[in-house]
């Protein structure tokens, strides 16, 4: 076998190589995603890893996901169609709207991960 061609670490890679690493990063992620759970967007995903038990606000999605609030909003309405969330008064204002996953939700996100702790999921803040 030949050697190695030497490789400069510390020298920044140019653009076209740069992108050509992102869209192959991004096309595995969503392969992989699509395995796990093929019905499913990738903000879907997030949304239902990250949803912690009790009900959040549409704007801590927003954030959560890094969407604008109307694409959050999609999302959500997306997931509630399928059973996976719902809308629930705030018990604390009832002004507001919690979103909470629902017994399905709840199912899903429990036969996706087991007894193992969910990623990403943090209390409300």
């Amino acid at each position: 076998m030949g050697a190695m061609p030497a490789h400069d670490f510390d020298e920044p890679v140019g653009r076209p190589t740069a992108m050509r690493f992102a869209t192959g990063l991004g096309r595995l992620w969503r392969a992989l995603g699509r395995r796990s759970d093929p019905d499913l967007s990738r903000s879907e995903r997030l949304l239902l890893e990250s949803l912690p038990t009790a009900g959040v606000s549409l704007m801590w999605v927003a954030e959560r996901l890094e969407l604008a609030k109307s694409s959050a909003s999609v999302t959500v309405k997306a997931l509630e169609r399928r059973g996976l969330v719902t809308r629930a008064r705030d018990p604390f204002d009832e002004r507001k709207l919690a979103i909470v996953l629902t017994a399905e939700g709840r199912r899903r996100v429990r036969h996706r991960y087991g007894a193992r702790s969910r990623p990403g999921r943090g209390d409300a803040e």
